[in-house]
């Protein structure tokens, strides 16, 4: 009788802690459910100032959080206060309540395995209970500070799947200790069948009543163990020091990897092809030192190479998805021995919280490119400002037409290169600094994959965003003309011609005023002046000629863009600092002049500089750095030969990579454009003293 008394005692410790791991998960999504409010609050307040922020961007009243988080609030408090009894109750003693709303009397556990095992419930338990009171002491008074959310949600990460497995645990040994006392009973019932068959029946049937009672109690946590595996949104899942995934495993873990062969598999094997090969070795060193008993788990927690990985999986519906996953690693030790057993490893899919932080920091990113082009476009001229918005709309169509076109990628890449390498110049010399940023984004992607040995078209999605949000910032651009050319159509007599005021007219060649020679030499001297800042140095552009020539509108756009490529080479590679300049007897201020000049039926475009001239010894060491020829070949190679790499695409000498140099592609963009108008390109330079490039062109 007594036995069955403690089976019956037992069972209901045993409903009591599975329902311990239920609230454990419960508080774990609702605290990161909360976050992700907050952390959705908190951009979007950061994006729309009129919202109301209560003291500062951590403090967030409680009235910005829809009502549904609120609702999640006052159950986490609940919640709490039921863990919180539960616990005290299995180690002391005392009445609480099941999961039915029913009062049980419960009796402290008299086992010291358990005893221990609440110990260190009870340990994870304790800061966890202080930093929710404090959560909800905060939300009560209608505020909600998101710093003690962080250091919430980071616990969870790191303790809550600890704190599941303790209580498993718990229920696993309460269980083996009811089996125990019924095999004891049953020994106990058999004996008494040596005294009175009738007393036997009486006592068996009984007792047979008693333990289907237990073993349906027993089952039923059992079920609810299952249940759990089967409801938690996170991966769980064991591996043993061979990397081998154990039988039972979280049902959510199969949807997060598309696949459901997943039991018996290594952990590298499942990563293998999904991540890249340094990441999976890293992963399995890391792992490694989690079986060494010598190494502290939370020291090396930081190291952890799957904290946050991007991964491409198959769907249900066979379809490839990227998702990023967040991965957590603890260990599962001996009691005895402190002897690492297995590795408990958490899958959470964090890919919607990644995308909205991506999502929102896109739209701040572009909303600040806005508000700059705001206030820099008013500082612009309309006739340029225009000319740069069709040629930018020119140079985005000519891009996704050699992304459309077949052909091979890595050539693709180099032409894509130079077109954004254009852009980049043009908006460059009107100060556009917001498509400056984008193009050296644009080059950055395009670098990365010139240098790859193998190329697929997915490499190309990340430029092709960023081409979008060129797109974007130039229709912004053009439509906020429109209204400023709207209001001055209002106040001005004289027409605003926009660019999207379409007149379809013939390109013929008509004669180049003053007041365009004098916009062009504007436009060069205030360019020439952001590079010469930029570079520490001083310039003064003059331009000659030009005037009197008859000029199309494919010259002008021919001599703007080579004249800043030009422009900007001569500024970096061939002008001095001012103190160098003054030390070989110069002035401080470098000279270029740009000029424009028509023999017979050609043109002459030159571009000289009082700098430097070629260093012909740095070319020399760029042709052997990049295997183009030996060392001897470089040091018996003529003048007029080292002047032709200088426009070889990949060749700079400049010390780094900076908005005006570092590419390789500046003279080689130049090459291409004087090709296309079957000119020839000649280089004269005198070191110390100056250089000369001379374009020898048809007239366009």
């Amino acid at each position: 009788m007594v036995a069955s008394q403690r089976i019956a005692n037992a069972t209901k410790e045993l409903e009591l802690a599975a329902q311990q791991t239920v609230l454990v998960q419960r508080l774990s999504r609702k605290l990161l459910d909360l976050d992700l409010y907050l952390k959705a609050v908190q951009s979007q307040n950061t994006i729309n100032s009129e919202q109301p922020v209560v003291v500062d961007q951590n403090n967030i009243s409680i009235d910005l959080l829809p009502q549904t988080a609120i609702y999640q609030l006052n159950e986490l408090k609940t919640e709490t206060q039921e863990f919180t009894q539960v616990l005290h109750a299995l180690k002391s003693g005392g009445t609480v309540k099941n999961a039915l709303g029913q009062e049980v009397v419960v009796k402290a556990v008299d086992s010291n395995d358990l005893q221990k095992i609440l110990l260190d419930i009870e340990t994870i338990w304790t800061p966890y209970l202080g930093l929710l009171d404090r959560f909800v002491e905060g939300s009560e008074k209608g505020v909600i500070s998101k710093k003690t959310s962080d250091y919430l949600v980071d616990y969870t990460r790191l303790y809550s799947n600890a704190l599941q497995i303790e209580t498993s645990d718990f229920t696993s040994y309460r269980g083996s200790l009811i089996q125990n006392s019924t095999d004891q009973l049953k020994m106990v019932q058999v004996g008494g069948i040596s005294i009175a068959f009738i007393l036997f029946l009486a006592i068996i049937f009984g007792s047979l009543r008693q333990l289907l009672q237990s073993d349906t109690k027993l089952l039923l946590a059992q079920r609810q163990t299952t249940n759990i595996l089967g409801t938690v949104q996170e991966g769980l899942f064991l591996i043993d020091k061979n990397f081998v995934i154990s039988d039972v495993h979280s049902k959510n873990l199969e949807i997060i990897w598309g696949r459901k062969d997943i039991a018996g598999m290594t952990l590298t094997d499942l990563l293998q092809g999904m991540i890249g090969r340094e990441d999976v070795e890293a992963t399995k060193l890391f792992v490694e030192q989690l079986y060494n008993p010598w190494v502290v788990s939370e020291l090396i927690s930081d190291l952890n190479p799957l904290r946050q990985v991007k991964v491409s999986v198959i769907n249900e519906q066979g379809e490839t998805v990227v998702k990023y996953l967040s991965f957590s690693f603890l260990r599962v030790q001996e009691s005895e021995n402190d002897e690492v057993e297995e590795i408990f490893v958490s899958v959470v899919d964090v890919t919607d919280s990644v995308l909205l932080e991506k999502t929102l920091e896109s739209e701040k990113a572009q909303h600040d490119r806005q508000i700059e082009m705001i206030g820099h476009i008013l500082n612009v001229d309309i006739n340029v400002l225009n000319q740069f918005i069709n040629n930018t709309y020119e140079r985005v169509s000519e891009m996704n037409e050699i992304l459309r076109v077949e052909g091979q990628l890595h050539n693709k890449a180099q032409a894509l290169f130079r077109k954004m390498h254009s852009l980049k110049g043009e908006a460059s010399a009107i100060k556009m600094g917001s498509f400056v940023r984008l193009a050296e984004q644009g080059e950055e992607n395009l670098a990365f994959i010139r240098n790859q040995s193998t190329v697929s078209g997915q490499d190309f999605l990340g430029f092709t965003v960023i081409l979008n949000e060129i797109l974007d910032l130039n229709q912004f651009v053009e439509k906020l003309l429109q209204r400023i050319s709207s209001v001055a159509k209002e106040i001005a007599p004289e027409p605003v011609t926009t660019s999207n005021d379409v007149v379809v007219q013939e390109d013929v060649a008509k004669p180049f005023s003053s007041s365009e020679r004098e916009r062009l030499h504007e436009y060069f001297s205030d360019y020439a002046d952001q590079i010469a800042e930029r570079q520490g140095k001083k310039v003064k552009v003059n331009l000659t000629g030009f005037e009197d020539i008859h000029m199309t509108e494919k010259l002008k756009k021919f001599c703007q863009d080579v004249g800043i490529q030009l422009l900007k080479n001569a500024i970096v590679h061939g002008i001095e600092t001012p103190d160098v300049r003054v030390q070989a007897g110069k002035s401080d201020v470098g000279k270029i002049t740009l000029m424009l000049l028509k023999y017979g039926n050609q043109l002459r475009m030159s571009m000289i500089d009082d700098g430097a001239g070629v260093d012909l010894q740095k070319l020399r060491q760029k042709a052997v750095e990049m295997n183009l020829m030996s060392a001897e070949q470089a040091s018996s190679l003529p003048d007029s030969r080292l002047y032709a790499l200088m426009f070889r695409s990949g060749v700079s000498t400049a010390n780094g990579v900076d908005e005006d140099s570092g590419r390789g592609v500046g003279m080689d963009i130049v090459r291409e454009w004087v090709k296309e108008v079957n000119g020839k390109i000649n280089v004269e330079s005198q070191p110390g003293l100056n250089t000369k490039i001379i374009i020898n062109f048809d007239a366009l």
